[in-house]
């Protein structure tokens, strides 16, 4: 009996195919799944792109930092597990020329640093050649080229280091994991390991940190590798991987990926509106198969497995066509990515396990969520009562609030498993899954009262009569199968919704990231400003920059109570706040925060108070709230303060930022140097730099004025996220079609639902004497009056939904956008007539005859 209902489900099937009845449900699966399986592709892609950038910034796969040597056993494990090692110490200590002295961070390296990235080194000959080496030979060293003018130094002279003399074999433009630490503020100087314990730098009680970077294309010999190290950490030792390694890179990379989430599960979202109507469509073409089926003793267990086969053909279909669509999708995507912008995406195999489970599963869920539930009570119709009745949408059967409770939960249980199955991220779908409920019913109220409304309207003697009789026309319609629109103006109006909230929040996010990573940002840091430089400064960049320059204070300190109880034992669920309570933290401090500073809770600071303001995440780490009393150890000396405020901070920006932010009272009068950040667009170099390459031009030229200044270089880190935000950007934007093709195929599916009964409708008016041009004027004019209503109410509610998925998802302010409600009034009207000619361009010429003769 299951090869029966296998072979005739196959027949079914293959009816269905041919005479069109599969058309919309089968494309609304087609573009669901392209629409996820691009995201996930691409996802990919980009993934693939950025993880390469991180282990760059790592030199490695994975890195350990320890305070005393890496235990034996550690780099057995390694040597066990083939991962490519290569040992480090870093310290800071003193470098000497023959009159001049600077403090120096050493970097002593075995052979093959980096194992991922570059070590690029010039060395610039007479005639301008820039030569990059990655090899160090014995007595040479590579050094920073700031340390060249405060010893007096160029490329070949030698200084001293400990013990040992070093000749400078070039200048350090590029090291990959230097990082942002404190010692790592002073001019870098990079020897050979070997080299190491002739300087006699080494003691019993030296200041060093001692590095192992790993790598390894096995990436279970990695996880062995971390779950073994992570098992033996100790005080003083860390372990850094992809993950932790670049909080700035992961953050963006987190809030690119939810929002490609999002604009998938809106096309998602609209093709299972255009699910659930089309499904009745099918329902209707084969509703006589059925009632024969039965009235010759078909069981309803039999003809349940028929159509259920039949929807798992649809299914395989719709994930296959659809997979293959969004692979193609993707690969046009990325070849204009690779071949018009400066953007280059890795040729890599994208096709993943995960990406084709995901989308089978989603898949499955729309069908069976969506479809299945109108094909089985077709199926369960008694025969007797299935001879005298149909099943099509009309003013009868259109009951949306009489459906058993039973159902509604099995049905919005479905639903947010689909939500959840798509995006990964339980707070979307839940947000946007009540979201989407709670926009529903409004549409269907406000629908309901504005048809009502319109049909009691009632136009005799004003206007034109073309007018006069297309409104006629919609009053009629609207009391005859009110229902009917109202589900067309719900569906559409959805649709629109879910459209221009895409488009919003993308909007917003976009000018957001851009403003926050604009060519404006700031890409220099400088560090160690003394307080009697800051003259001296300003006029040196009156002269080159056109802008101004504002100077931070920064005083080192250390966190140690909060309310009078010290930190010592506090269970702490963040390993960077437990790092930052065991070592000083950057303290800052002026008469008011800093603009881009943002209060959450409580005030500003008082400047004559002993108050400080906490940075919103340090603050909900520690457990800190406004009021609390505060303790720092400041160059030995123990001070308190109030917490006035709990601020946020954008650290995409590349601004100075601090975790704390206190009044001058309280660290007026302790020591302190001062840093300050820039963009360097516009400098103006002087000539004695012209020789060299136009990237060191700032830095030669700033160092040559204030030699003891640390300059940090975020160039790199910049066009990092720039280069995410560019493909998160552009693939939105290109994926933003898959939306506007599920509106249509909503509207399509609505009206093809009504199509029949539209049909008999214009046949009694063209047998009662209307010509083609009237009736096709009420046609159009009923399409445009749903998609002004549609769009309107779309354009509303949207917004008011994405400033909610703005606020609570990526922690961003939108702003309400008035024009966007005309924007989807004109969408509404262009959607809601493109659908109605394509759904229903036959209906006026059918000739009467014919639809009359079906009718009996």
């Amino acid at each position: 009996m299951e090869k029966l209902s296998l072979k005739l489900s196959a027949l079914l099937f293959i009816r269905d195919l041919k005479d069109g009845n599969l058309s919309i449900l089968l494309s609304c699966l087609v573009v669901s799944i392209a629409s996820v399986s691009a995201v996930q592709f691409l996802a990919n892609r980009i993934q693939f792109s950025l993880s390469n950038d991180i282990r760059s910034s790592l030199a490695a796969d994975k890195r350990i930092v320890s305070d005393r040597q890496i235990p034996v056993d550690w780099l057995m494990k390694a040597r066990d597990l083939n991962l490519s090692m290569v040992e480090g110490v870093q310290f800071p200590s003193m470098a000497f020329s023959r009159d001049e002295a600077r403090l120096v961070s050493v970097k002593a390296v075995t052979d093959s640093y980096p194992l991922y990235g570059e070590l690029k080194v010039s060395d610039v000959s007479k005639d301008g050649t820039i030569v990059y080496s990655d090899s160090l030979s014995p007595g040479e060293a590579y050094v920073d080229s700031s340390l060249l003018p405060t010893l007096k130094l160029q490329i070949g002279d030698t200084f001293f280091l400990g013990d040992s003399n070093f000749k400078i074999a070039g200048v350090i433009d590029l090291e990959p994991d230097r990082g942002l630490t404190f010692v790592n503020f002073a001019p870098r100087v990079l020897i050979k390991r070997s080299d190491l314990a002739a300087t006699g730098l080494i003691e019993v009680g030296s200041r060093v940190s001692y590095r192992l970077w790993a790598a390894s294309e096995n990436p279970q010999s990695l996880e062995k590798f971390e779950k073994y190290v992570k098992g033996n950490l100790s005080a003083g030792q860390r372990l850094d991987s992809l993950e932790s390694a670049r909080p700035e890179l992961n953050e963006t990379i987190d809030k690119a990926r939810s929002f490609l989430s999002l604009t998938g599960l809106m096309t998602i979202i609209l093709a299972a509106v255009a699910m659930a109507l089309s499904s009745r469509h099918l329902a209707n073409k084969n509703f006589s198969t059925i009632v024969i089926m039965k009235a010759f003793g078909g069981e309803p267990k039999h003809l349940r497995h028929i159509w259920l086969f039949e929807l798992v053909f649809v299914t395989v279909l719709g994930f296959l066509l659809g997979v293959c669509l969004g692979y193609f999708v993707q690969f046009l995507l990325t070849a204009f990515l690779n071949y018009y912008s400066e953007i280059t995406l890795p040729d890599i195999n994208v096709l993943d396990a995960k990406v084709f489970i995901q989308c089978f599963g989603i898949s499955g869920l729309l069908v069976f969520i969506f479809a299945w539930p109108v094909v089985d009570k077709v199926i369960q119709t008694p025969p007797s009562r299935a001879m005298r009745s149909s099943i099509g949408v009309n003013s009868q059967s259109v009951k949306l609030l009489n459906v058993p409770i039973k159902r509604n939960v099995l049905l919005v249980l479905g639903f947010a498993l689909l939500l959840l199955f798509t995006t990964g991220d339980f707070k979307l779908a839940l947000l946007l899954g009540f979201s989407f409920a709670t926009l529903a019913f409004l549409f269907f109220i406000f629908s309901l009262v504005g048809l009502n409304l319109v049909s009691m309207f009632k136009i005799a003697k004003f206007g034109p009569l073309w007018f006069r009789w297309a409104w006629s026309s919609f009053s009629r319609a609207t009391a005859r199968r009110g229902n009917a629109l109202t589900l067309q103006v719900m569906a559409l109006g959805i649709a629109i919704s879910a459209i221009i909230q895409s488009s919003f929040v993308q909007d917003n996010l976009v000018s957001i990231w851009k403003s926050a990573m604009s060519e404006s940002a700031p890409n220099h840091f400088l560090i160690n400003i003394q307080p009697n430089q800051i003259n001296e400064m300003d006029k040196f960049f009156e002269k080159r920059l056109e802008k101004e320059i504002f100077y931070y204070p920064m005083v080192r300190g250390r966190l140690i109570a909060r309310n009078g109880e010290e930190f010592v034992g506090h269970e702490l669920k963040s390993m960077r706040a437990k790092r930052l309570l065991n070592r000083e933290i950057n303290l800052s401090y002026g008469e008011e925060l800093p603009n881009h500073n943002e209060i959450v809770t409580g005030r500003g600071i008082d400047p004559k108070a002993n108050e400080v303001s906490i940075e919103e995440d340090f603050a909900r780490v520690l457990g800190i709230n406004v009021g609390d009393q505060l303790t720092f150890d400041v160059a030995g000396q123990n001070i308190d303060s109030t917490v006035s405020s709990i601020r946020s901070l954008r650290w995409e920006s590349m601004r100075v930022n601090f975790f704390v932010f206190a009044s001058p009272e309280l660290l007026k009068d302790k020591p302190k140097t001062y840093i300050t950040a820039f963009n360097t667009s516009g400098y103006q170099a002087q000539r004695f730099v012209e020789e060299m390459d136009k990237k060191k031009t700032f830095k030669a030229d700033f160092l040559k004025n204030f030699s003891n200044v640390t300059v940090v270089d975020l160039t790199i880190i910049l066009n990092q996220v720039r280069f995410l935000l560019t493909q998160a950007i552009l693939t939105i934007q290109f994926l933003f079609g898959f939306s506007v093709l599920a509106a249509f195929l909503v509207l399509w599916a609505t009206l093809s639902a009504a199509k029949e009964e539209r049909e008999k409708e214009v046949a009694l008016m063209r047998v009662l004497g209307a010509d083609q041009k009237s009736l096709a004027l009420a046609q159009w004019f009923e399409l445009s009056l749903i998609g002004l209503l549609a769009g309107t109410l779309g354009g509303v509610f949207s917004q008011i939904v994405g400033l909610i998925v703005l606020n609570l998802i990526f922690n961003l302010n939108g702003v309400f956008n008035f024009p966007l409600i005309c924007v989807g009034a004109l969408i509404g009207i262009v959607v809601s007539m493109l659908s109605g000619f394509v759904a229903m361009r036959n209906i006026v010429k059918t000739p009467p005859i014919l639809v009359l003769r079906n009718i009996s």
